[in-house]
């Protein structure tokens, strides 16, 4: 079917910023929001509320906390690998019950979280080292963990994929690491000496942030993990490999024999997902796709999961064979793919494979976020204008298996590149809406989040998107958010971007109590924030 982009609506005003005081009255003044910077630059706070430190008519925040976190080295303002993936490498949990997030996220240096006085810095100063934190609903710091690394000084030696949250208040830390080592303390250390493959790794922290169990998914060739999924008591973690995996307890070295795979003579890549118990990390199992074609390459960047089916999103070239479905080709340099899976991860089985794609020679398409809200499959990502077309000239989503004719195509190609989101029935994989978001130069879906009846989805954009409020941002490269509705088609209700005048992302959203947490990194100070090239995390009110 041929869905016409809907007509952009440019009203913010309804949904973010009303309400939001001008500066407190000071110490012992009444409510309002007000600031309070600490001496460290890396930590700098929006505050309100009866009594609030800041004030005399300080400046005012659109958010109702703000906290920023860094160490004077650059926090993540640029993407991995080669602009593809996650502007920073932070990742944010769902809430918990009081409306607590844990954060995790991987830079170079130690850390100090807030300043003299409080919590002492850790890390490695001479290397790119892992984080976690726990942030209360106020933005309070509940707890700090560090794992130093000992690694290369490379691009993206060490970068964060997911964090889940798991039973007793506890957490799971997904992510991937090259050339060097992470110090588990007494868990044991993980190693990878490549400076050009990763492996993967899964760090289950209890609700104190101290670390209890771990797995590394490696064997020397190209192994991730990029995102995860808590489902039926099992953590499924997404990613690939190539040739061979091991998933391995670093303390003592054994690996889990139901998760050996041994294909020495493959030249492709594979997308995969484990399955991996809980409670110790052990892995029970896992799948992954393949191909026909040398050097084809898949990584899955996304998954989400619930009674109806496990979905798996990211991208891939020339060619992907989610058996029993035949071969989906390629249509541009790199598309992206989803594949259902029933939910029962015992006996993995493949519902069907869907793809999303420009058409065009030396575009490479990508997804990047997939969700499950309202009955419907979210899935986000981007198109690209590319060169030639190469099937047909339409770009669009096409579900590429035994159900012709359930397409979405747009009326319009992107512009350079778009960001894209769509929406799919779990069941059979027909796309039922989908809208292209961007303007002149480059746009990305990186993330998507419930939002009412519909989502918000967050990434950057850089030099706007039409229909969103352009208050918070710089009009470079900004974060963005936007909010959708969903009915026979996908709406553009509102939104905004923010950021200074560098380059800025915003890579997580959360909601919480009536809030929306927001975090991603900037590179130059704006709203209220200090310093530079920092991580950002924030909540305001959800419209």
């Amino acid at each position: 079917m041929l869905l016409r982009l809907t007509p952009l609506l440019a009203a913010l005003a309804a949904c973010s910023l009303d309400g939001l005081a001008d500066g407190g009255a000071g110490a012992g003044g009444t409510g309002g929001l007000g600031t309070t910077t600490s001496s460290s630059p890396s930590a700098t706070t929006a505050q309100g509320g009866a009594g609030g430190e800041g004030g005399g008519g300080g400046q005012a925040s659109a958010f109702t906390w703000l906290r920023s976190i860094g160490n004077g080295s650059v926090q993540g303002t640029s993407p991995y690998p080669g602009e593809a993936g996650s502007g920073s490498t932070l990742r944010v949990s769902e809430p918990g019950p009081a409306g607590e997030v844990w954060l995790a996220f991987a830079t170079r240096g130690s850390i100090d979280p807030d300043g003299p006085g409080g919590l002492a810095a850790a890390g490695n100063p001479d290397s790119h080292n892992l984080f976690a934190l726990e942030l209360a609903n106020d933005g309070t710091i509940l707890h700090f963990s560090a794992f130093p690394g000992s690694l290369e000084n490379i691009d993206d030696p060490l970068s964060v994929g997911a964090v889940v949250r798991l039973g007793g208040g506890g957490v799971a830390v997904v992510g991937s690491f090259k050339g060097g080592t992470l110090d588990l303390g007494a868990v044991g250390t993980i190693t990878q000496n490549s400076l050009s493959q990763d492996d993967g790794f899964v760090l289950k922290l209890d609700a104190s942030g101290l670390i209890t169990h771990a797995r590394q998914l490696g064997s020397g060739n190209a192994q991730t993990a990029r995102a995860a999924v808590l489902h039926q008591g099992s953590l499924l973690v997404a990613g690939k490999t190539k040739r061979t995996l091991a998933v391995t307890n670093p303390n003592g070295g054994a690996a889990d024999a139901p998760c050996a795979l041994s294909k020495p003579m493959e030249e492709f890549e594979r997308a995969l997902v484990v399955v991996l118990d809980d409670s110790d990390l052990a892995c029970t199992g896992f799948t992954s796709f393949t191909a026909t074609d040398a050097n084809a390459a898949q990584q899955a960047w996304a998954i989400t999961a619930d009674a109806t089916g496990v979905f798996v999103a990211g991208s891939y070239t020339r060619q992907i064979i989610a058996a029993p479905i035949a071969a989906v080709p390629a249509s541009s340099s790199e598309d992206g793919f989803v594949v259902a899976l029933e939910p029962d991860m015992g006996t993995p089985t493949v519902r069907w494979v869907a793809r999303a794609t420009s058409n065009r020679n030396g575009a490479p398409d990508g997804l990047r976020a997939a969700m499950l809200a309202g009955g419907r499959l979210w899935i986000g990502g981007y198109l690209e204008r590319g060169t030639t077309p190469i099937a047909g000239t339409q770009p669009e989503i096409g579900v590429v298996d035994a159900l012709p004719g359930n397409d979405c195509t747009f009326a319009v190609s992107p512009e350079m590149r778009d960001g894209v989101v769509a929406t799919l029935d779990p069941a059979t994989g027909s796309c039922s809406g989908a809208l292209l978001l961007g303007g002149p130069q480059r746009d990305e879906v990186r993330a998507l989040v419930p939002h009412g009846a519909g989502a918000a989805a967050t990434g950057l954009t850089t030099e706007g998107i039409p229909g969103l409020d352009q208050a918070l941002g710089a009009g470079s490269r900004d974060g963005f958010l936007a909010w959708l509705s969903a009915g026979t088609d996908i709406a553009l209700d509102g939104g905004f971007s923010v950021g200074g005048v560098s380059w800025d992302y915003l890579d997580a959203a959360r909601t919480s109590s009536g809030a929306l947490i927001l975090a991603g990194s900037y590179d130059v100070p704006f709203d209220v924030l200090e310093g530079d090239a920092d991580f950002f995390v924030g909540a305001m009110p959800e419209p």
